[in-house]
């Protein structure tokens, strides 16, 4: 397949790019991690960034079938896995939140193969909900109701 329409395997390339850019030590700056933590933690995140990368390359190129989906299958769970790493990343304050949203969000859009979406911070998963507020405009949930949603039917008998 051409580059263009392999798209997939250029997010995945864009997601290799980025982990090594947030966990590659470089010797004019300060690195982000810790000493210790290269032989666990980034060693761990790095592999599995080229694990997924690896995974989506060789199921695009074997036929539609069981050992096609059994592929894209391990690459989603290797997905899960490299959020998961990520978030502890950022808990431990290795990387800002504003990095863990632009890496999360690549990783998420390769596991559901989506071009583009709506970006959902990582705050508004949380239930910082002051901070949600903030951006969707006083949005109310449908069920409990609020000062824009239309009183609920009550039964009378």
């Amino acid at each position: 397949m051409a580059d263009k329409a392999f798209r997939l395997g250029n997010m995945c390339d864009d997601l290799v790019d980025l982990t090594i850019e947030l966990c590659g030590k470089d010797e004019d700056k300060c690195p982000r991690f810790p000493k210790w933590s290269y032989a666990t933690l980034v060693d761990r995140i790095m592999n599995t960034a080229l694990d997924i990368q690896e995974q989506v390359i060789e199921a695009n190129e074997h036929e539609l079938g069981e050992t096609r989906a059994g592929m894209q299958k391990t690459a989603a769970a290797k997905c899960i896995y490299l959020n998961h790493l990520i978030r502890i990343a950022w808990q431990r304050g290795y990387i800002s939140l504003k990095q863990h949203d632009r890496w999360a969000k690549l990783v998420t859009d390769i596991k559901w193969k989506r071009r583009k979406r709506n970006v959902i911070s990582f705050a508004d998963r949380c239930g910082n909900y002051q901070m949600a507020r903030s951006h969707r405009n006083s949005w109310r949930h449908p069920i409990r109701g609020g000062d824009n949603m239309p009183a609920r039917a009550t039964r009378t008998t």
